[in-house]
């Protein structure tokens, strides 16, 4: 009987390591990009590019995802996060929410909208209009780390392709540093497959997702669909406590795990903890490799 009971466990051991398993690979290609970017550690990410919204110190009005935004987050010497999805014609937008309303006073979807309606449109309170991805590629070429939020949008897979050979051809033509997450894996394991480069994927994760089903959210939150994501490094929600998949692969398998959205303290408050050993995170302190930053006060 004893026996039947440890071979069932290693068989539930092996079934569970084979869904969780990252891409090692990955995480070899991972920490060669941010150790080649950066001289210390955290490395510190500008969230949406280094922006406001018009409560810091100063009136400077820097909108996020903003041409801007990108060429403040370079002149500080930062990393870059941005948000990317399709309009309805098939072009790259830089651009986080589904609704255009927020940023544009707008009320439309983006994925609902052609590239010629969205080049027309300035964001909220400023002169900066919607970039597109390949003007902020063209703008950062090689000067700072990357990172892609693929959003969820309907044309994802219509126009894939388009994606997938503008980061192909300007990671070969500037060597540009580029990495790569989604919080779907669907999405993940498409541009695994399809890279030409070596581009780290990364999985966005979260303790609860609230539009989701329960048996949705709580297969997302696990990291259960690694199996399909295979992903090079983990972003968490910094102020919600990661499941316990999500800190069993980040230990046991030594994943790159990203921190996100950071926006309590300054930069440098940061750094002085990461120097102490960890930033904290609900009821884990946990050693994150980067900060997904806004820094409010500009």
């Amino acid at each position: 009987m004893f026996f039947y009971v440890i071979i069932t466990l290693l068989i539930l051991v092996s079934i569970s390591a084979f869904l969780l398993l990252p891409s090692r690979n990955g995480i070899k290609v991972a920490e060669s990009i941010l150790e080649y970017n950066f001289q210390a550690k955290p490395y510190i990410f500008a969230h949406r590019g280094f922006h406001n919204t018009g409560f810091g110190q100063t009136s400077l009005h820097i909108p996020e995802n903003s041409i801007a935004a990108i060429e403040m987050a370079i002149n500080r010497g930062l990393a870059i996060e941005i948000d990317v999805q399709f309009s309805r014609d098939g072009e790259l937008f830089v651009f986080h929410d589904d609704s255009l309303k927020r940023m544009t006073g707008v009320n439309k979807r983006l994925d609902r909208s052609d590239s010629e309606t969205i080049h027309s449109l300035h964001l909220i309170d400023s002169n900066e209009k919607i970039p597109t991805l390949k003007e902020v590629l063209q703008l950062v070429s090689g000067k700072s780390l990357i990172l892609l939020e693929i959003k969820r949008n309907k044309w994802f897979y219509k126009y894939k392709e388009r994606l997938i050979d503008m980061i192909d051809a300007y990671v070969a033509k500037y060597q540009m540093k580029i990495l790569v997450q989604s919080f779907d894996p669907r999405i993940l394991y498409t541009m695994r497959k399809h890279m030409r480069g070596e581009v780290p994927c990364g999985l966005l994760t979260q303790a609860h997702f609230k539009k989701a089903g329960f048996l949705e959210s709580l297969i997302l939150s696990m990291g259960l669909l690694n199996v399909m994501a295979r992903p090079s490094f983990i972003s968490h929600r910094q102020s919600e406590r990661p499941r316990f998949t999500i800190r069993f692969i980040h230990k046991v398998f030594h994943i790159p795990m990203l921190a996100w959205t950071v926006n309590k303290r300054t930069i440098e408050e940061y750094q002085k903890e990461y120097m102490k050993g960890t930033f904290e995170s609900g009821k884990d302190k946990i050693l994150y490799d980067g900060l997904i930053f806004e820094e409010r006060d500009i």
